[in-house]
C-alpha cells in the first residue's frame, strides 16, 4: 500500500490561515491536502498504525524506532523532515504575523 493515500480529510472549514494573507475559510479548503499541521501529521500517521497493525510496523515502513514515532503520536516530539518525506510531504518553516 502506497502510505501516501492514507490520509484522511479534516473538517478545518471554520479556521481561516494566515501565510501572508488571511485566507478564507473556502481558500483554506482548497489548500487542504496541499498543507498541514503538526497535528494532521499525527493523524495520518495514526491513520497508518491503524492500517498497518501496529506502530512497530510504520515505523519500520518509515525507517524509525518505534519509540520515535510513539513520541510522535504523543505529541512529544516533531514529525522529522525524513519522516515527511517518507509521507509524501516536505516539511518547511512558516512564520506567521500575529497582526
Amino acid at each position: 500500500m502506497d502510505i501516501r493515500k492514507t490520509s484522511k480529510n479534516t473538517a478545518n472549514s471554520e479556521r481561516s490561515v494566515r501565510v501572508g494573507v488571511d485566507l478564507t475559510a473556502r481558500a483554506a479548503g482548497r489548500l487542504r491536502g496541499v498543507i498541514a499541521t503538526e497535528h494532521d501529521m499525527r493523524d495520518r500517521l495514526t491513520d497508518l498504525v491503524a492500517h498497518h497493525g501496529s506502530q512497530r510496523a510504520v515505523a519500520d515502513i518509515l525507517g524509525v524506532s518505534k519509540s520515535y514515532l510513539c513520541d510522535v503520536l504523543m505529541g512529544r516530539r516533531p514529525v522529522s523532515a525524513q519522516m515527511a518525506e517518507r509521507m509524501g510531504w516536505t516539511r518547511v518553516t512558516v512564520f506567521v504575523g500575529r497582526g
